[in-house]
């Protein structure tokens, strides 16, 4: 499921309180292309399991943008 990045950390802290994940930090991640995303207008699109997924330490997930 594709959301914003704040969407995203939503969905995130919903299914674990106590995460220390920031906004900030998946920020970083697109930014930095260490996680795919898309492009809507300004916003950028990522995919909530892939930010999962990087955090459980599979940091080879293929970063080019769709």
């Amino acid at each position: 499921m594709y959301r914003t990045i704040k969407g995203a950390l939503e969905e995130i802290k919903a299914r674990d309180p106590k995460t220390a994940i920031t906004e900030y930090a998946i920020r970083r991640m697109v930014k930095q292309n260490e996680i795919p995303y898309s492009r809507s207008g300004k916003k950028y699109l990522i995919n909530v399991e892939n930010v999962i997924e990087y955090f459980n330490g599979n940091q080879k997930i293929n970063a080019e943008n769709t």
